[in-house]
């Protein structure tokens, strides 16, 4: 995870709360905590102190922790030891973590069929 409508902290809970709640086993990594270029800018006055919107729902808080390894070197162990074009990469905020990986080992970008992203500002 990465700093992206909330902060770090509230991104990863917020990330491993989902996971449980629709049982996603796979591991939540907590990345960069702030943009490659500027300020992180948060919108927690639009969406709420813990940046979801969700108009006084919340998910049950997880039970688990995110790893304790940091997205970074866990992201380029799985591209490093993958086959040529056979990873999806799922973002849902913004592409920090990758933009590293890509700018410090750009030839594992072989490794990545398709990312597929969530996109939108309102920044």
């Amino acid at each position: 995870m990465v700093v992206g409508n909330t902060t770090l902290d509230h991104t990863t809970a917020n990330t491993l709360a989902a996971a449980e709640f629709l049982g996603v086993q796979a591991p939540v990594y907590r990345g960069a905590a702030k943009p490659l270029a500027q300020e992180a800018q948060t919108i927690e006055a639009l969406l709420g102190g813990a940046g979801m919107g969700t108009m006084g729902r919340r998910f049950p808080a997880p039970k688990r922790s995110a790893a304790a390894e940091n997205a970074i070197p866990a992201l380029m162990s799985v591209l490093g030891e993958a086959e040529p074009r056979s990873i999806t990469i799922l973002a849902t905020g913004p592409l920090t973590n990758i933009a590293i990986v890509l700018l410090l080992r750009p030839e594992l970008c072989g490794a990545i069929e398709s990312v597929v992203m969530m996109g939108g500002s309102a920044t």
